[in-house]
């Protein structure tokens, strides 16, 4: 391995008081690294060789030469295969950009639909069709409850399938997007209905999570699946004093993060049928389906839900239920959080550029975060409860 090495001309490092982030637009990627490779990216910064920086990390951390060049060598092995490092025997090349195919759907064969569902929210009027086999079933069986099939759609959103297998998202005839990923498409299709509902609204990020109101404090819930966070959600609105706004998606309108309500059905897991029933009867009967974590059923919201304005975000919170186990709550650092948002799905545009990043970090670094651990619903109403005062 060279003894010295450069930051490669496509890396950014961005400020930051602990950690280390660096952005990579080429990648369209965001990286969050500990304090120690941190300290090791600024030795590279100030061309210190490898030796020495194994050298002073023997007398930071008390450890031997050997698992110190150990653990530098496997993080600069990680950076330059990441594309963020490069060595002195390595001349940076861009990467190829890959032409993006745009099919004149005007040209193309007439469509043969599998279904087209329109939909009215927040009085617009929208419909969604689909040729493709791996229609978006699951966005249409969460929309259900708003079908209106008399009214005349302002917005026709299709999916077609391209001839390479591709699924391609059209607004009103023209492509926008094409992708593989049923996520990726699924997400599109949720940007393209909220950018309908709330025209002229410039996203400052899309997060995994959820979000409730108290009072017109807005509570954020960004969490991984099997966090508990639905399951939270769901005894949180069922008390009066919390209002609903959005599961499993949460957006953030620039520049201030409020967040654009996004209040589909909850799918709550079968799990947690039980410790919802007292709120919710109709649960335990109401038709389940599978999803990948197994059977659940769906708490679909009031229609009126998506009446609700962006709500501006005061608190963010990332819950994990663990049956049993003792309330807990901790505040996180700015850059605590933003690893764990780099844990799950997060979007910052496409392409994301260094002034989006630098937005919403500075967001993240304005809003208190915090984690939450309970055993009990009722110990997670109170510790959010406790966290906005």
């Amino acid at each position: 391995m060279p003894q010295s090495h450069r930051r490669s001309t496509r890396t950014l490092k961005l400020p930051s008081d602990t950690g280390l982030l660096l952005f990579n637009p080429v990648l369209n990627r965001l990286f969050a690294f500990n304090e120690s490779a941190r300290l090791l990216w600024e030795a590279i910064e100030r061309g210190s060789g490898i030796d020495n920086i194994a050298s002073d990390f023997v007398t930071r951390y008390g450890i031997s030469f050997e698992a110190a060049r150990r653990d530098v060598d496997a993080m600069i092995e990680n950076w330059q295969a990441l594309d963020l490092l490069s060595g002195d025997d390595c001349v940076p090349s861009p990467a190829p950009v890959r032409a993006h195919q745009v099919t004149d759907w005007s040209q193309a064969s007439r469509a043969c639909w599998l279904d087209t569902t329109v939909y009215t929210v927040r009085g617009k009027v929208f419909s969604l069709a689909s040729d493709a086999s791996h229609s978006p079933a699951m966005i249409r069986s969460f929309l259900r409850h708003l079908e209106t099939p008399k009214a005349e759609p302002g917005l026709r959103l299709e999916v077609r399938q391209t001839a390479d297998g591709s699924s391609a998202l059209l607004m009103n005839g023209r492509e926008q997007f094409r992708t593989r990923d049923g996520a990726q498409l699924i997400g599109g299709i949720s940007q393209a209905i909220l950018e309908y509902l709330h025209p002229g609204v410039e996203w400052l990020a899309m997060m995994h999570g959820g979000a409730v109101m108290r009072e017109g404090v807005g509570v954020v819930f960004p969490a991984t699946s099997g966090s508990g966070k639905t399951t939270l959600i769901a005894h949180l609105i069922a008390q009066e004093r919390f209002t609903y706004l959005a599961d499993d998606l949460i957006a953030l309108a620039a520049p201030s993060g409020h967040v654009v309500p996004w209040p589909m059905p909850l799918s709550i897991k079968q799990g947690s049928w039980p410790l919802l029933s007292g709120s919710y009867p109709g649960l335990q009967n109401a038709p389940s389906y599978e999803t990948t974590r197994g059977p659940a059923r769906l708490l679909v919201s009031s229609s009126t839900d998506w009446n609700t304005d962006p709500v501006l975000v005061h608190r963010i919170v990332f819950p994990k239920y663990s049956a049993g186990t003792a309330a807990k709550m901790n505040q996180i650092t700015a850059f605590e959080a933003i690893e764990r948002l780099l844990g799950d799905r997060i979007w910052l545009g496409h392409p994301m550029t260094e002034p989006r990043v630098t937005a919403f970090l500075t967001w993240l670094n304005e809003t208190p975060a915090y984690e939450i651990t309970y055993g009990e619903l009722d110990d997670g109403v109170l510790l959010i409860e406790s966290i906005l005062g």
